[in-house]
Parts: C-alpha cells; structure tokens; sequence
C-alpha cells in the first residue's frame, strides 16, 4: 500500500514534471540535487517502486492542488508531464479531493 499526496503541478513524492526525477528508471530509490522545488537535493523512491504498491491512496487536498488535479484528469498528459498519473497502472487505485 502506498499513500501519496500530489503536488500543484501534479508531483508526487520527489517525482516532478519533466525532470530527471520521473525519467529515471531506477528500481528502488532516486537521488537528486536539482530539484525544481527546495530543498534541492532530495532522496525518493522511484516511479518503478511506486508503481510496485498493490493498493495506492492518491490525495489532491487544498485550493493549490486544483491545477494539479486537472492534470491528473487530463487525458492528453502523461505521467512524464504529470508524475501523479503513476498510480493509474496501480491495480488498487484510490484518489481522494476536497476540492468542488
């Protein structure tokens, strides 16, 4: 079981839109020093980890998460543009709003 909380722009964990972070295909773990939001470097597990969960728990809460949950819900992006979007391969797939 695996709980994420999403960012503004969609991340989830220390996995960012873009960046070298979602890229990586590492199994377990990724590190970076260029992360585009502080601290800068960040240890964290990796898209194929996450995507290891039998069950995952997805929350988008608070007025800052409603762009990033309109990615999530967008068909045209992908889990490169929106790393939030890894819980979709999760068999158990749970993602939870406050938002209206």
């Amino acid at each position: 079981i695996i709980l994420l909380s999403a960012g503004e722009d969609g991340h989830v964990a220390s996995l960012f839109p873009n960046h070298e972070t979602i890229k990586s295909t590492k199994e377990f773990f990724i590190y970076t020093n260029s992360s585009p939001k502080p601290p800068p470097e960040r240890i964290s597990a990796s898209r194929k980890l996450i995507q290891k969960a039998q069950t995952s728990i997805l929350l988008f809460l608070g007025g800052g998460k409603r762009q990033g949950y309109n990615n999530f819900n967008n068909p045209d992006l992908s889990e490169i543009d929106c790393p939030a979007k890894l819980v979709n391969k999760i068999e158990d797939s749970y993602a939870f709003t406050d938002l209206s």
